[in-house]
């Protein structure tokens, strides 16, 4: 058995701001500090972590460092593991994208996830879900019968459960995460079948205060965990 874990970065302001920032390198907040400290607590409490990985943008790469100070173990950080590159959208909101880009007909984008979408400049929907889908494969075939920490993007998360699900067609909206939330699954044997222990748990959080954040489109701010 392979056991994934799967932890988004915390908060940045693009996450306030609901601001479309995939490949944009953004630092955490004070909050999203505040939110990998106490994610880390709890994954040092994890017994066998074999290897952390991370995306090499500051947001994910911070958040995997404080995470690995308190588990002894030094991210290794993957490019397969970055958020989406939206291209010449990178920096505005959904609202002011669908404005300036009106060919890519975003509303109708997740409603159709079988729909490739290319953003101008940047990537397309399933090249971006290629991509997650290679990165996933080598981490498995690198660390099988071990249990790895992934540390990622909103998008990155949302797209690895689709295809480790084998709902390849899911909508980006299916299982997105909050910031520092824990996704964690078992990969079972040779065909490779998938149980979900946990998806999007975020008990260690309890202790921050209540924020209200923007919800943006791949990376959706902290909230309530009530909603």
């Amino acid at each position: 058995m392979t056991t994934l874990i799967l932890v988004r970065h915390g908060q940045t302001e693009s996450n306030i701001r609901g601001l479309l920032h995939g490949q944009t390198d953004v630092p955490l907040t004070a909050r999203g500090v505040e939110q990998a400290r106490l994610v880390a607590a709890r994954l040092a409490r994890e017994e066998g972590i074999a290897a952390l990985y991370a995306s090499p943008l500051q947001r994910a790469r911070r958040t995997a460092e404080i995470i690995g100070a308190a588990s002894g173990l030094a991210p290794i950080l993957h490019p397969g593991l970055m958020e989406i590159d939206f291209g010449s959208a990178e920096g505005l909101t959904f609202e002011e994208a669908r404005a300036r880009l009106p060919e890519l007909d975003l509303l109708a984008g997740d409603e159709d996830a079988a729909r490739d979408l290319q953003w101008p400049g940047g990537e397309s929907r399933f090249g971006f879900r290629d991509r997650v889908r290679a990165t996933l494969h080598e981490l498995f075939d690198r660390h099988a019968g071990e249990k790895l920490v992934v540390t990622a993007h909103g998008g990155v998360i949302s797209v690895a459960m689709g295809e480790l699900l084998r709902e390849p067609d899911a909508g980006w909206r299916r299982y997105m995460v909050a910031n520092c939330a824990i996704t964690q699954v078992e990969w079972h044997g040779h065909d490779r079948e998938v149980t979900v222990v946990c998806l999007d748990d975020r008990a260690h959080l309890a202790e921050l205060s209540p924020a209200t954040v923007a919800a943006g489109v791949y990376e959706r701010g902290d909230r309530d965990a009530a909603e």
